[in-house]
């Protein structure tokens, strides 16, 4: 698989499934090595993953804190902050 379709496949995984509860869990049957692929994602887009998949939570819990009622510690309990 060449390195753009695998970063999108990635990408897309993470905006899937924002709540995973490990990094593992989005790179399971990728063709590639954990170690070369965090290589990659951090050469392509400037960031480490496990840091990109953290503000992608963050994200999502900052919509859900705006846009429901639930509780701080709910929506981090479903988010797995």
């Amino acid at each position: 698989m060449e390195p753009y379709k695998l970063l999108s496949e990635l990408v897309s995984r993470i905006e899937e499934n924002v709540s995973g509860t490990r990094e593992t869990e989005y790179l399971a049957d990728l063709p590639i090595s954990i170690v070369h692929l965090r290589r990659l994602f951090k050469f392509a887009f400037g960031v480490p993953l496990q840091s990109y998949i953290r503000s992608r939570k963050l994200a999502a819990s900052l919509e859900n804190l705006m846009l429901t009622e639930k509780r701080v510690l709910d929506i981090a309990i479903e988010c797995r902050l």
